[in-house]
């Protein structure tokens, strides 16, 4: 005769939970800037999730003028790029659309953060009265 497979109980299975929890490691945020696990968070320390990976120059313009922030992220080789975020005045850039290096070329991008939104600016980009 063949042996039946005995079942957990849900009861066994959480008191197994609570007795061998699962701990993850929390890597505090960057207010501004980003942390080591590469996440990124507005000044005032909001973390920003990606929306959208590339928006066209219209639509970064658009945002801006409804309240977006904007940051600039230099070099343009990644979704969060390399070394410090510099976050520009936004009045800086509102009304004018952003353009684009010919030779590097560069793009944007669009993060929520919180109930804000962030336009990242990737690389050779100028906007308005800003350009790093």
């Amino acid at each position: 005769m063949m042996g039946r497979k005995q079942r957990t109980s849900m009861a066994d299975i959480v008191a197994d939970a609570k007795r061998h929890p699962r701990v993850e490691a929390v890597v505090p945020l960057v207010p501004g800037q980003r942390n080591e696990v590469d996440e990124l968070s507005t000044p005032d320390g909001v973390r920003m999730e990606l929306a959208f990976d590339e928006i066209d120059a219209d639509t970064a313009r658009r945002e801006v003028e409804s309240g977006a922030l904007v940051v600039w992220g230099g070099c343009g080789c990644g979704p969060t790029d390399c070394g410090e975020l510099d976050w520009p005045d936004p009045a800086l850039v509102r009304g004018a659309t952003p353009t684009f290096g010919r030779r590097d070329g560069g793009w944007l991008s669009l993060w929520k953060a919180g109930q804000g939104r962030v336009v990242f600016v990737h690389g050779s980009v100028t906007w308005g009265g800003y350009a790093p």
